[in-house]
């Protein structure tokens, strides 16, 4: 059973996740990104899925640390990497196929 604090540590990944993908967004399209994006909740919402699968998958929450260590810093860039490699090949067949 995960701790209380793994549990928060994971929830607040998934929200920073979240977060993440509309700021991209916004810096990308502009003000009226909402109006030139239509599948701006779909996506947010596989996005948002996509990166708690893979952050769950690659373990990070294992032990929750005070400090981060380079290690740690190696785990959260190939768990980032490898949703962004799952995330935009899914998002090309529901939205180009």
């Amino acid at each position: 059973m995960q701790s209380k604090k793994s549990i928060i540590a994971a929830t607040h990944d998934v929200m920073m996740a979240a977060i993440s993908f509309v700021v991209a967004l916004y810096l990308r399209l502009g003000d009226n990104f909402y109006h030139d994006y239509t599948l701006l909740i779909p996506s947010l919402l596989l996005f948002t899925g996509v990166s708690m699968g893979v952050f769950l998958y690659m373990q990070l929450y294992k032990g929750v640390w005070r400090y981060a260590s380079l290690q740690d810093l190696v785990a959260i860039t190939k768990a980032v990497t490898l949703a962004m490699m799952i995330f935009v090949p899914v998002l090309f067949v529901i939205t180009r196929l």
